[in-house]
């Protein structure tokens, strides 16, 4: 890990307390968003913490540091074999002794991914025809023609910017599918903040953006997978095989194509702005709730970001709505959304320093009257962050709706998190009891962010948005930190997920360790995460494994974790279709 690394270079005592906050009072550090590296560099090295931490020492190592973390990426996909057409899936799938694991972006949590090591399982890229992107007219049941897009299963919603070895570049611009919807002024009703993705695994995890008024689900018409018995199948929209292989994380086999119904063109406004906690959507009203839920429900597409650090407490607010017509471009510029990373020097250095204050934050043995100070140096770069000022702007869906595709999530900004939905009335008690948790400041340390927003009712019986509306709450972990992000997930488990009922987790990010308990034994709400639990949360449960019991009967695709999980018996002996009939 790169902090890990850096702590062998740099090795941090309490003692640097002290000249990190010099440093950080004494310099211009609050008009940094306007400083060049250079002017950076000078103003750094004025403070007496150069003296310990010289500045060229640290850049330096930094920057080799980032480019092992990209490398280390690049050589691990250089490993991955790239799966060209539907033979090949076929042959591979047939011929292989380990369980098959498409690797898609790899956005997930690397349990939700693979068995382990890459000795336990087998991983398989899919590229060639599975990029491919074809137009179609399609009928509905009154015989009135609309527009479709058959996208492969291996096709990139946008660009993965780590999808290359050192000889090639497989994910471009333009063979993404948003790229090659813009070209013929076609749109989808939604997508997430980050596009990275590739089609299948944003569907078969469940993914989804920020609306209750647009869904993902609701544009797949259909789609094909070759199941763990080597056929191909058409699920349908309305039928149960389209409502349960829809979100099904991989384990009843390899999505090959999706078809999604297009909408023309559309632009769409947007405008973040910081507020005070007390003046946001987050302040509770004399009536005992919260402008959030009123703002979910009635907001076309919307997020928020909280930096609950008792210190700092301020909300970045972001919504967005479809032009009409021209009068509502009135008051916003033209252009794409700007994220507020970008505004920084650049996120690497972002990173730099919080790394230096996790570094230093988490020593052992700290005298609390240094912690309480070095907690209130912390509050001051978070502040100094959300210090910028209100953005409007219009532009085409494409250029507005992925608002975090310009740092660098996959390297330096890599941010692990735990993602829980709850059914959009619980909108008060979940801030509440985020509320009450964070009354310690201490709660918040390495949390640099908590990320509020809705989706929309899904059909596919495993969504956690199955059957309802939703808020969902992201808890962000950088994963730089020095800690267990495990231990970390665990006290919102305990305190947010045993306490609000109805949750459900995304399929993708970190859950409670399996078999193992959360909540609290004193309050009465303590629960074991199994099979048991998610049967209570999830009504098709039980209709849902009958069907991945007759799609994977071998059990092809089902890793140990998954095993466990879902309490599945030992595979029976192989029956494969040896005859492949596309």
């Amino acid at each position: 890990m790169l902090l890990r690394a850096f702590q062998t270079k740099f090795p941090l005592k309490p003692n640097n307390f002290s000249l990190l906050s010099s440093f950080f009072s004494q310099s211009r550090f609050h008009s940094l968003k306007s400083f060049s590296i250079q002017e950076l560099k000078n103003e750094y090295e004025k403070n007496a913490i150069s003296k310990k931490l010289p500045w060229a020492k640290i850049i330096a190592d930094f920057e080799k540091l980032k480019k092992d973390i990209e490398l280390d990426k690049v050589r691990e996909s250089q490993k991955i074999p790239r799966i060209n057409d539907i033979q090949e899936l076929h042959t591979e799938i047939k011929n292989s002794k380990k369980p098959i694991r498409i690797i898609g972006a790899g956005h997930s949590a690397a349990t939700a991914i693979f068995s382990g090591n890459s000795e336990n399982d087998t991983r398989l890229k899919l590229d060639g025809t599975f990029r491919s992107v074809k137009f179609s007219k399609e009928k509905d049941n009154n015989g009135n023609e609309f527009d479709v897009v058959t996208v492969g299963g291996g096709c990139n919603l946008g660009v993965d910017p780590l999808d290359r070895d050192f000889l090639h570049i497989y994910s471009t611009v333009e063979n993404s599918l948003i790229e090659q919807l813009s070209k013929k002024s076609y749109a989808l009703p939604i997508v997430g903040g980050i596009t990275h993705q590739t089609i299948g695994g944003f569907m078969l995890t469940g993914s989804a953006g920020g609306s209750l008024k647009h869904g993902f689900a609701d544009c797949i018409q259909s789609f094909k997978f070759m199941n763990g018995k080597g056929e191909i199948i058409h699920a349908k929209r309305g039928t149960d095989i389209f409502e349960a292989v829809g979100v099904s994380m991989g384990l009843m086999g390899v999505i090959t194509e999706v078809t999604l119904k297009l909408e023309p063109n559309y632009q769409v406004r947007a405008q973040e702005e910081v507020k005070e906690k007390k003046d946001s959507w987050l302040n509770k009203t004399k009536a005992g709730d919260y402008p959030l839920e009123n703002v979910l429900k009635n907001t076309e597409y919307m997020h928020l970001n909280w930096i609950p650090l008792k210190d700092v407490d301020k909300v970045m607010q972001w919504e967005a709505a479809r032009i009409k017509c021209e009068e509502d471009k009135k008051g916003y510029k033209q252009g794409p959304y700007q994220h507020p990373m970008a505004k920084w020097i650049d996120s690497s250095e972002v990173a730099l320093f919080f790394t230096i204050i996790d570094s230093i934050l988490r020593q052992e043995n700290v005298p609390p009257i240094i912690l309480k100070q070095e907690i209130n140096t912390i509050a001051f770069l978070y502040r100094k962050f959300t210090d910028y000022k209100l953005q409007k702007c219009w532009e085409d869906w494409d250029k507005i709706l992925p608002t975090e595709d310009q740092i660098p999530v996959d390297s330096t900004m890599q941010t692990l998190f735990t993602e829980i939905w709850f059914p959009v009335e619980h909108t008060t008690k979940l801030i509440d009891a985020l509320d009450e948790f964070y009354q310690d400041k201490f709660a918040a340390l390495g949390n640099y962010a908590v990320e509020l927003y809705g989706a929309k009712s899904s059909p596919f019986w495993l969504s956690p948005a199955y059957g309802r509306d939703v808020i969902r709450v992201d808890l962000f972990w950088w994963k730089h930190n020095k800690s267990d992000p495990v231990k970390f997930f665990q006290k919102f488990f305990d305190r947010i997920l045993a306490e609000i009922p109805d949750g459900r987790l995304h399929w993708g990010k970190y859950m409670p360790i399996v078999n193992h308990p959360f909540g609290s034994v004193h309050k009465g709400n303590q629960r074991i995460f199994n099979l048991d639990y998610l049967k209570q949360q999830y009504p098709k449960m039980n209709e849902w494994l009958k069907i991945r019991e007759e799609m994977d009967p071998n059990q092809l695709f089902v890793t140990p974790y998954w095993r466990n999980l879902f309490n599945l018996q030992a595979a029976p002996k192989p029956t494969f279709s040896q005859q492949f009939k596309p």
